[in-house]
């Protein structure tokens, strides 16, 4: 079906852009990707209305279709796919935020990397920004994404000397499969509980330094549990 963003946004007559989704999604909403490539802006998606504890807003590939959202432009800093960072006045404060994809059958990606997730977010070799990057935005679930050839998969930051940050994420069941910057992923908040992740270096690519972790955390409360961790043959001297 063709798009148009005048649609109501139903299954018939659906939007056609993300950014219309990311203007008028409210608490208690579903957002139903159809499958296909959705070409990342430069100063990434975020989110206009937060969701609530019972009411979160949620994000998730039509079933059985795998939905890529990918940049086509690499970019030094600013090259995100979703960013929630109130802190520094950029984006409104997003909470309750849930992103979801629901496994398909395995299919190539266009740079011959195999996925069976749902949703994809796909950068370019040398990228230099997280795929979802955000300060001060609480009570996110990331789960059953695909994170490729990206510079973080996720990058939440301490900011005001560890005042804001980003607190209680559930993040699950993710691949992150080539990283060119320091993380595969980094949490800088509190209470975040990370389990049943695969993360992959791959690439033997790294721009940056400070260093390389599979995993890296600052905050506490955090539960860090059933990941799979691994260079996977990269010779970059990245630690657990």
């Amino acid at each position: 079906l063709l798009g148009n963003d005048i649609n109501p946004g139903t299954l018939s007559k659906p939007w056609k852009t993300i950014k219309k989704a990311m203007d008028t999604l409210r608490a208690g909403d579903t957002l139903v990707i159809r499958g296909g490539q959705y070409n990342g802006v430069t100063a990434g998606w975020y989110f206009k209305n937060s969701g609530k504890g019972t009411q979160p807003i949620t994000i998730m590939n039509f079933p059985g279709e795998q939905v890529v959202f990918k940049m086509t432009t690499v970019t030094n800093s600013g090259n995100y796919i979703f960013k929630c960072t109130p802190t520094s006045l950029v984006t409104p404060k997003a909470d309750y935020i849930r992103i979801i994809g629901s496994d398909v059958s395995p299919r190539q990606l266009s740079n011959g990397v195999t996925s069976k997730k749902g949703i994809v977010m796909q950068g370019l070799v040398g990228e230099q920004a997280a795929a979802i990057m955000s300060t001060d935005c609480d009570y996110w679930e990331v789960a059953g994404v695909d994170f490729v050839d990206v510079a973080y998969g996720m990058f939440t930051r301490k900011l005001n000397n560890g005042k804001n940050s980003a607190d209680n994420w559930n993040v699950h069941d993710n691949r992150v499969y080539g990283y060119y910057r320091e993380s595969g992923m980094q949490f800088n908040g509190n209470s975040n509980r990370i389990e049943n992740n695969e993360i992959y270096k791959v690439s033997n690519r790294l721009d940056t330094t400070y260093g390389c972790q599979l995993l890296n955390l600052l905050g506490n409360n955090n539960v860090v549990r059933g990941n799979v961790l691994s260079r996977l043959g990269s010779t970059a001297n990245c630690i657990g």
